[in-house]
C-alpha cells in the first residue's frame, strides 16, 4: 500500500508540473576552447538605472582569448543600435572577428546583425534560451562590472556612465586569473600606462627600433603559450569540482521531458514546469535537445539545453495514442534503453551521447525484488487478461491500486 501511494504521487502530472527536480540533472561543464586573439568574441546587453544622459543599458563585447573588454553605454537596446556600436565604435579598433557569439535577443536575432554577420564573413553563434552559462564569460563580467560600479556611487556619487571608462580600463589592466596576464598586454603587446603610474619610470622595451618588432613577436609567442597552459590548468580545476556532483543521463529519441519555464516561474501561482515535450533530435554531446510539443505537434519546435529538462514519469494515457505508443511500447518485456527515463548507467565522460544511448545493453547489479536491476520511471500495469490480485482495483489511468486489509472484511 505504501508504494502504491508514492507510485500515485510520484505519477501525478499536477504535482510534476509544480515540483522542483530532485536529484537535479545537471550536463557537465563544457568549456570553450579559443587559441588566438579575436577569434570568438562574446557580447551580452545589461540593463542599468536611467542616467541624466538617458542612457539605460550597457554593451559588452568581450574577447574569449584575451578577455578584453569593451562597453558602451546606450540609451535603448534596439538592434540598430547595436550594430552601429558594432560597426562604428568596436571594428574600427579591433578588426572584423571571426565568431560572434551572444544569447537569442531580438537584437542579435535580427535582420540587421545577420546581414553584417554575413558580409564581414563573421560565424554567428547563440547560446540556447534562458541558459547564461553559455556565454558565462560576459555574464561574470556583468557582475563585476555592476559591483564596480556601485562601489563607485557610494563611495563618490554621481551617475554610473561616468564611471564607466575607469571601470573598464581597470578590468583590463590587472591580470586575469584564467591566462596570467592582463587583457591589455596580450590585446596590445604591452602594458597600457596609467594615472597611477605616470610618476614612475617604465622600463624600456627597447633601445633600438629595428629590434622592437623581433622582440615583441617573441614576447608575443611567450605569452600566449603560457596562456595557454596556464589556461588548461584553470579549465581542469574547474571541470573538477564542476563536475564532481554532476548528473548526467542523457535523453535519448522520444523519451518525454518537462521543459523548465522561467516565465512561469516569476508568477507564484504557475507551474514551474511545462509539457510534455517528445525528444527528436539529439546532438552530439547530448547537450543540446530538438523538442516538439506534445499536445500541439505543429507547434515549433524548441531546442533546450539538457539542465533545462527534467524526467516525464507522469501517465500517457491522456496523451495522443501514436505519441504513447512509440515512447511506450506495448510489450512491458522489453527492456528499454539506457536513458535518463529507463534507469541508466552514469555518464562516462569522454563518450558521445550515441554511445551512451544504443549499443548492447549491459547488465546491472540485480536483487531478488527487481531481476533485471533496471530502475523504469513508467507506470507499472498488470499483464493484460489477468485480474488484480490483493484486493486491487485498476484505475481510469491504468494504475494498480489496493485497498487496505481493513476495508475487504
Amino acid at each position: 500500500m505504501r508504494s502504491d501511494i508514492e507510485n500515485f504521487c510520484n505519477l501525478c502530472k499536477t504535482c510534476e508540473a509544480f515540483r522542483k527536480a530532485v536529484p537535479k540533472h545537471r550536463a557537465p561543464l563544457q568549456s570553450i576552447q579559443t587559441d588566438r586573439p579575436f577569434q570568438l568574441v562574446c557580447t551580452d546587453i545589461t540593463e542599468l538605472p536611467v542616467t541624466s544622459l538617458g542612457n539605460r543599458y550597457v554593451l559588452v563585447v568581450q574577447d574569449h582569448f584575451t578577455k578584453y573588454v569593451n562597453a558602451y553605454a546606450m540609451s535603448d537596446q534596439k538592434a540598430a543600435t547595436v550594430a552601429q556600436l558594432l560597426c562604428e565604435r568596436y571594428i574600427p579598433e579591433h578588426g572584423v572577428p571571426e565568431e560572434l557569439l551572444s544569447d537569442q535577443g531580438r537584437q542579435y536575432e535580427s535582420e540587421i546583425i545577420h546581414t553584417i554577420c554575413q558580409r564581414l564573413q563573421m560565424t554567428k553563434k547563440r547560446t540556447s534560451p534562458y541558459h547564461p552559462r553559455g556565454n558565462g564569460m560576459v555574464e561574470r563580467f556583468n557582475r563585476t562590472l555592476k559591483e564596480q560600479l556601485a562601489r563607485l556611487i557610494q563611495d563618490y556619487g554621481g551617475e554610473w556612465d561616468h564611471y564607466l571608462p575607469a571601470v573598464v580600463l581597470s578590468f583590463n589592466s590587472t591580470p586575469h586569473s584564467s591566462t596570467g596576464y592582463s587583457p591589455y598586454f596580450l590585446a596590445h603587446g604591452r602594458e597600457p600606462r596609467l594615472p597611477a603610474n605616470v610618476h614612475i619610470s617604465s622600463p624600456k622595451v627597447s633601445d633600438c627600433p629595428q629590434n622592437y618588432g623581433s622582440e615583441l613577436a617573441t614576447r608575443m609567442d611567450a605569452a600566449f603559450e603560457t596562456v595557454l597552459l596556464h589556461r588548461e590548468e584553470q579549465k581542469q580545476k574547474r571541470e573538477y569540482y564542476y563536475n564532481k556532483d554532476t548528473r548526467f543521463r542523457p535523453y535519448a529519441f522520444g523519451d518525454l521531458v518537462w521543459i523548465d519555464d522561467p516565465t512561469t516561474q516569476r508568477q507564484k501561482l504557475s507551474p514551474n514546469w511545462t509539457g510534455p515535450f517528445k525528444v527528436v533530435s539529439v546532438d552530439e554531446k547530448g547537450l543540446l535537445y530538438k523538442l516538439v510539443d506534445v499536445k500541439y505537434p505543429q507547434a515549433a519546435t524548441r531546442v533546450i539545453h539538457y539542465d533545462r529538462l527534467k524526467p516525464y514519469r507522469s501517465s500517457t494515457d491522456t496523451l495522443p495514442t501514436d505519441v504513447s505508443q512509440s515512447v511506450f511500447p506495448p510489450n512491458r518485456n522489453t527492456l528499454p534503453r539506457y536513458t535518463a527515463l529507463s534507469g541508466s548507467l552514469p555518464w562516462l565522460f569522454g563518450q558521445t551521447a550515441a554511445a551512451q544511448t544504443s549499443g548492447t545493453a549491459r547488465s546491472l547489479p540485480s536483487s531478488p525484488r527487481n531481476p533485471t536491476g533496471l530502475i523504469s520511471h513508467q507506470p507499472t500495469q498488470p499483464p493484460p487478461g489477468l485480474p488484480p490480485s490483493g484486493g486491487a482495483v485498476i484505475t481510469r489511468h491504468g494504475r494498480t491500486v489496493r485497498k487496505p486489509q481493513r476495508l475487504l472484511l
